[in-house]
């Protein structure tokens, strides 16, 4: 994968041994498995994050590197002091400040990881350590899950809106999370493996391993995203006409044996195709959770109308449902957008969107170019990595979702060291890799006498006018 995405991406992956390894990189890698993998253990995780932020700090202050990630500290620092603020007019106060601190915490880690990936040049270990960290998330789950969990997630059930029989609470996700980082992190290994045709077998275990707990979460969004990332990839890599077609038509029947699969097969449909059914109104009517995420949705945005600048503040929409329009419980929006603009206005929404908008943006111009010279892998997996957030954002809550968060920080990262690239001149990126190897690049004449000095020599000739070699020099 190494030779696939490094021809664009600007890589710094200098080869390490046991005495000069980055120990500033064990720490990253720690935290970000600690976040995604073991919520369980509260303590373990908080302390592997302390210590990988501490661990940054020090490594850029020690090593003078510059601060590179100040549009992603800039966004969501501002996202969370307006969260901060709208406690002074937020009915529910302490739903405010407990919520700002969920905020402020994941950015004070998003920032620490961009700004260690950005100085150093690794995105792709940024990419690998959520990869493998999904799968010791799955690990985890198998281990802590017992087996009666498990046969009740494939048991048929006929409740559509209930949360019964689905796979995540024994690692602390509700269904709907879990079943979003499996999504992702299957189109994450799918990726890999177009990018490295190494290991192929292992890649397809992990990915059919992901895709089963993604069906056992019975998560709809989740499964529509992974098939829709899939779909999307399989055409936007396609280098020519004749291959676009092709591409076409396997990925239309890839959607299609899917939508079989899940309506056709009766193990599959009791499962979650039933769901489906019940959400589209196939069975005569839709299910009591579509119908109550779309009056939340409504509610949400009458609270908006009355209040559009600034929200009812951060955390509030659940008070104001429950208590002012008798919901059926204390609970989010299931939306987002909705969920913001009715806690925090017209800025809330803003501030935490206006990030992932630029970097949608970035990678979008960037796709024609690395299409025409067939090189469209990487542009186009961290283009729908990005713009799928912004989609699957309309049906879920993604700013207390962690793993989201970080997925954010992969695509931010890795959009601006393209941007980098893109932006040096070839000049400029002489002069930093003779800077790197400690010699200045010569110019003119210089540089034409320095590769006449390069000529290989013949080891038996020498000048005749020579000395002839001492023993020592022999």
């Amino acid at each position: 994968m190494r030779t696939a995405v490094a021809r664009g991406a600007g890589l710094r992956n200098p080869p390490r041994g046991p005495l000069n390894t980055d120990i500033t990189r064990i720490f990253v890698a720690i935290g970000i498995f600690a976040t995604i993998a073991l919520r369980n253990w509260a303590v373990v995780m908080y302390a592997a994050q302390y210590a990988m932020v501490v661990a940054v700090v020090v490594h850029l202050i020690a090593k003078r590197m510059k601060f590179r990630a100040g549009m992603y500290a800039g966004f969501f620092g501002l996202f969370a002091v307006w969260c901060l603020t709208s406690a002074f007019w937020a009915r529910d106060r302490s739903s405010a400040l407990e919520g700002t601190a969920g905020v402020l915490h994941f950015v004070i880690l998003g920032t620490a990881i961009a700004a260690y990936v950005i100085a150093e040049r690794c995105p792709e270990f940024l990419l690998s350590c959520i990869a493998w960290s999904v799968l010791g998330l799955m690990f985890v789950l198998v281990i802590v899950t017992p087996l009666d969990t498990w046969q009740q997630a494939l048991a048929p059930t006929l409740d559509a809106s209930s949360d019964a029989n689905r796979i995540g609470y024994t690692v602390r996700y509700h269904p709907n999370a879990l079943g979003r980082i499996t999504a992702i992190g299957a189109f994450i290994w799918f990726y890999r493996l177009r990018a490295d045709k190494s290991y192929v077998v292992p890649k397809l275990l992990a990915i059919a391993l992901l895709v089963a707990v993604l069906v056992g979460t019975k998560s709809r969004l989740a499964i529509l995203l992974f098939v829709v990332l899939v779909f999307f990839f399989i055409l936007l890599t396609a280098r020519h006409l004749g291959r676009f077609l092709a591409s076409t038509v396997f990925a239309a029947a890839f959607v299609g044996v899917t939508a079989w699969a899940l309506f056709a097969i009766p193990a599959l449909y009791n499962t979650v195709g039933f769901r489906f059914s019940a959400m589209l109104g196939l069975s005569g009517e839709v299910d009591a959770s579509t119908s109550t995420r779309a009056q939340m949705t409504s509610i949400a945005l009458e609270l908006w109308r009355d209040n559009p600048l600034t929200g009812v503040g951060f955390g509030n929409f659940s008070y104001y449902y429950f208590y002012t329009y008798a919901g059926w419980a204390e609970t989010y929006a299931h939306n987002t957008y909705a969920e913001l603009l009715a806690d925090l206005g017209i800025v809330g929404v803003i501030t935490y969107f206006g990030l992932l908008v630029w970097i949608v943006i970035a990678l979008f111009r960037m796709l024609g170019p690395a299409r025409r010279r067939g090189d469209s892998l990487l542009v186009a997996f961290l283009f729908l990595l990005a713009a799928s957030q912004l989609v699957a954002d309309v049906a879920s809550i993604s700013y207390t979702n962690d793993f989201v968060q970080l997925v954010t920080v992969l695509v931010f990262t890795w959009t601006v060291i393209l941007r980098q690239d893109e932006s040096r001149s070839p000049g400029d990126f002489a002069s930093e890799c003779s800077s790197r190897a400690g010699r200045r690049e010569p110019s003119g004449r210089g540089r034409a006498s320095q590769r006449r000095r390069r000529q290989p020599a013949d080891p038996n000739t020498r000048p005749v006018d020579a000395a002839p070699p001492t023993p020592s020099a022999r």
